[in-house]
C-alpha cells in the first residue's frame, strides 16, 4: 500500500475509535442508578418517569424549516469550497509535476 493510503486508514480508524469512546465515556446507566458509590441512597430515590407529550405547530414547523434550508444552503457551500480547494490543489500539483519533469528532461 501507498504511505498515503497507509495514512488514510489510521485516521480514519482513530475517528472511529475516538467515536465509539465518546458514545461510551458519556452514556448514562441504563438502570437509572447513581454511581456516587452509595448504593443505599440511590435505591432509595425513585423519580416518576413522565411521557414525552408532542405537540405540533404550524409556527414551530415553518421555524423549523426556514433552519432547514439555511442549514443545507450551508452544507452546499462548505461542499463547494472543499471541492473548489481540492480542484486547485490538483491542478497545481499537476503544475508542479509537469514542470519538474520538463526540467529533468533538459539535464
Amino acid at each position: 500500500m501507498k504511505k498515503s493510503t497507509k495514512i488514510l486508514v489510521l485516521l480514519l480508524t482513530l475517528v472511529f475509535a475516538l467515536s465509539a469512546f465518546t458514545v461510551f465515556a458519556f452514556a448514562e446507566d441504563p438502570s437509572g442508578a447513581q454511581t456516587d458509590g452509595n448504593s443505599e441512597a440511590a435505591s432509595d430515590t425513585t423519580e416518576e418517569v413522565k411521557p414525552i407529550e408532542v405537540k405540533f405547530t404550524t409556527e414551530n414547523f415553518l421555524t423549523a424549516l426556514n433552519y432547514l434550508w439555511q442549514g443545507m444552503l450551508c452544507i452546499f457551500i462548505v461542499i463547494g469550497v472543499l471541492v473548489l480547494v481540492t480542484y486547485c490543489l490538483n491542478k497545481a500539483s499537476n503544475a508542479i509535476a509537469n514542470r519538474d519533469t520538463k526540467s529533468g528532461d533538459n539535464q
